[in-house]
């Protein structure tokens, strides 16, 4: 029977300081990077290619075309939630 002072009751099982753990941890956080800069990258030419094809649809004649009216507050919208559903991902 081991006293409560022992070395057996203070060491840990498992070592925090493995150094196969922390390098599976920079893989991990590598992968999660380069995942959703290649997710951005994605959206970035899909958003460029459909432009492109609006663009071309429409025709290059842009003077029979009505005014084109933004609505910012619901943009604005969009990109805040957006970025606060980002954070929340990247806070995981």
């Amino acid at each position: 029977m081991q006293g409560v002072g022992s070395a057996g009751e203070v060491t840990p099982l498992l070592t925090s300081g493995n150094g196969v753990e922390e390098t599976e941890k920079e893989r991990s956080l590598k992968r999660h990077v380069l995942e959703y800069v290649g997710i951005i990258h994605c959206l970035v030419v899909a958003g460029i290619v459909a432009w492109a094809i609006s663009k071309k649809v429409q025709g290059i004649d842009d003077e029979g075309r009505a005014e084109e009216i933004v609505e910012w507050k619901s943009q604005m919208m969009g990109y805040a939630s957006a970025m606060l559903y980002c954070k929340q991902i990247f806070a995981l």
